[in-house]
């Protein structure tokens, strides 16, 4: 899974995240604050347009250009921002989550896994150690670990809400070469998201994802495709 992959996977379970924070916030203070955060945090990403023909013109090109470095200049100078947060309030979680998602547009994937170590370690929150195993698979490359694997299984055995874990241990299924039990995870998940208004980019996702598994093990796709409800 590539990182725009990932980072959107992450926008698109921003519904989900909010769910789960209500209900499993262990201290009720910290709550609004931990939201706000985490909506922050689970739309970070950027829109990316298809790759641009090679003849563009220079002109277009050198716009192109001008805007990626803008880009991460402004990313380099948020992480900065966030760190000085984070310094002047070293035991708070809200600025722990800005900083991950600031590490995260900045591709400091590193310095995002290990805030949100240290933010999972304080709340021990299903949903924290959700995006810590997802930040762990960016930082590997889009590879989930096995360490990544043991947090999503322990937020799939305490969280069944939870849209993020499911599907990257299904991924992690998939990498281990598991591929008719990524599917099952991966078809569940589809039959849970169908059924909610927000479920729908989500639902394409997945889809997508069963395409892939129908073309590596030879099987018809349309068998394997979970459809929207109708209307």
């Amino acid at each position: 899974m590539s990182f725009i992959l990932t980072l959107i996977v992450m926008a698109v379970m921003l519904a989900a995240v909010l769910g789960v924070l209500m209900r499993h916030a262990r201290a009720p203070l910290l709550l609004v604050p931990l939201v706000a955060a985490v909506v922050i945090y689970a739309v970070l990403g950027r829109a990316h347009l298809p790759d641009q023909p090679l003849a563009l013109r220079g002109a277009e090109l050198a716009e192109k250009a001008r805007l990626e470095s803008a880009r991460q200049t402004a990313a380099r100078e948020a992480l900065a921002q966030a760190e000085t947060l984070l310094k002047d309030n070293p035991q708070n979680i809200t600025a722990m989550l800005l900083l991950a998602e600031a590490a995260a547009r900045a591709g400091a994937y590193a310095r995002e896994v290990a805030v949100l170590s240290e933010a999972y370690t304080q709340t021990q929150n299903s949903t924290i150690r959700a995006m810590l195993a997802e930040a762990m698979t960016r930082q590997a490359d889009g590879i989930v670990t096995e360490a990544a694997a043991k947090l999503l299984r322990q937020t799939m055995s305490e969280n069944p809400d939870d849209w993020r874990a499911p599907y990257l241990y299904a991924l992690y299924e998939s990498q281990q070469g598991n591929h008719q039990q990524a599917i099952i995870l991966w078809q569940e998940l589809a039959r849970r998201v169908a059924q909610i208004p927000e479920g729908a980019t989500m639902l394409a996702l997945i889809n997508n994802e069963l395409r892939d598994m129908a073309a590596k093990t030879g099987q018809n796709p349309e068998t394997l495709l979970i459809p929207s409800p109708p209307p």
